[in-house]
């Protein structure tokens, strides 16, 4: 493109102001108008790229949270509550904080923001976030301190 220009010219009374850009090139005069707001096609193929990139993302992030829930479940309810449960001690209540430390904690933690995250995802459209949903959580991540 050799020169871009826009004009302003106004509508009625009742519609805004528009825009009209004229590209020129050496083969080709062409005028694209479009209303205040919108986007060339360009701009509105990568928005939707980036819209499918994030919701990407943001599956990921439940998923990976889905599995990582499923896996600390699976510790508690396989590993820990059996060591607990058992008359004879395979062993010490000390030796079990030192391999468990708060797991059930981290366990219950995990699936509260896990949770929230689905909720999130259910309601889920182009200008919804989740960071909040992380900050939120944050102090509770403390709970990892302890690894």
């Amino acid at each position: 493109f050799t020169r871009i220009s826009r004009t302003t010219r106004r509508l009625g009374p009742s519609q805004k102001s528009s825009y009209v850009y004229f590209l020129c090139t050496r083969e080709v005069m062409a005028a694209v108008a479009f209303r205040r707001g919108s986007h060339p096609p360009e701009d509105r193929e990568e928005e939707r790229r980036r819209h499918e990139r994030r919701n990407h993302v943001v599956e990921e992030v439940v998923e990976s949270e889905r599995t990582y829930v499923r896996f600390l479940q699976t510790i508690v309810q396989e590993y820990l509550q059996p060591l607990q449960q058992c008359t004879t001690p395979v062993l010490s209540r000390e030796d079990q904080r030192t391999i468990f430390s708060n797991i059930e904690l981290i366990a219950s933690f995990n699936a509260s923001f896990l949770v929230q995250l689905e909720s999130r995802m259910a309601e889920w459209s182009a200008n919804q976030k989740i960071g909040d949903v992380f900050l939120t959580m944050s102090p509770f991540f403390r709970v990892y301190t302890a690894y």
